[in-house]
């Protein structure tokens, strides 16, 4: 049986802009990221996360994931990118006055009858631990790594400031808020890790991957934030740990 458990902290900051949700009994987990430096980040994300987990609770059907139109796309992919849709409806529904500018980013993991769907925008992240290899299961929608995908790594490593962290995808009035979502088959065994930034640009790679060989949803999520935090993470932190 999939479960799952999630863990937030303020690191360094006076406000906590993360959220996330672990619905075991809709096999659905949520992180969104607020977007530093505009007012109302914690509001962006929490509504992102609710309207996501609302979506879900009334579909309360996760079956479709082998299902294809002739589009070549799932009942699964097809929910998942209307559920992105209402997200992205409902972030720019309350972006008036003072919250005009607020953002979110977004990364889902809906598990199905020996599948998973997963779907991101912006630069919260999902990784997969198979077989005692973790890998990134989502690329960012940042300047750096499409920068990177290009072949213009020289140039990403040069990056300072505002535009080292720069996004390219969020959920926001006039931004660009198209998911990137994957079915990939489920291994009883698999476990998954979703993240804020906060989390996966302090805590190093092998780290994440030595804690989640050897603790289960509960103590990982606990560890890896702790670790970002003793690190001196001055980001929000957050780590959801899911486990087929």
């Amino acid at each position: 049986m999939v479960h799952g458990h999630g863990q937030s902290d303020l690191g360094r900051r006076d406000n906590n802009e993360d959220s996330f949700s672990v619905r075991d009994d809709l096999g659905l987990y949520v992180v969104a990221d607020g977007v530093g430096g505009q007012e109302g980040g914690e509001v962006a994300s929490r509504t992102a996360v609710d309207t996501m987990v609302g979506f879900f609770e009334r579909v309360r059907d996760n079956a479709g994931f082998g299902l294809v139109d002739a589009d070549a796309r799932s009942v699964a992919e097809q929910r998942m990118e209307l559920a992105v849709r209402m997200c992205q409806r409902e972030v720019m529904r309350l972006s008036q006055g003072h919250l005009a500018k607020m953002a979110t980013t977004l990364a889902v993991l809906l598990v199905g009858e020996g599948h998973v769907l997963i779907a991101h925008v912006g630069d919260s992240r999902v990784y997969r631990m198979r077989d005692g290899v973790l890998e990134p299961m989502t690329r960012d929608h940042s300047l750096s790594a499409e920068l990177e995908a290009a072949g213009a790594g020289y140039i990403a490593q040069r990056l300072t400031g505002p535009l080292s962290a720069m996004i390219t995808r969020s959920l926001a009035r006039n931004s660009n808020a198209t998911p990137d979502i994957r079915v990939e088959e489920a291994r009883p065994g698999d476990r998954f890790l979703l993240c804020s930034d906060g989390t996966h640009d302090v805590v190093e790679h092998e780290e994440l991957q030595t804690i989640l060989r050897s603790c289960g949803p509960d103590v990982g999520s606990r560890l890896i934030v702790d670790r970002a935090r003793n690190l001196g993470g001055q980001d929000n932190i957050t780590a959801v740990v899911v486990e087929i």
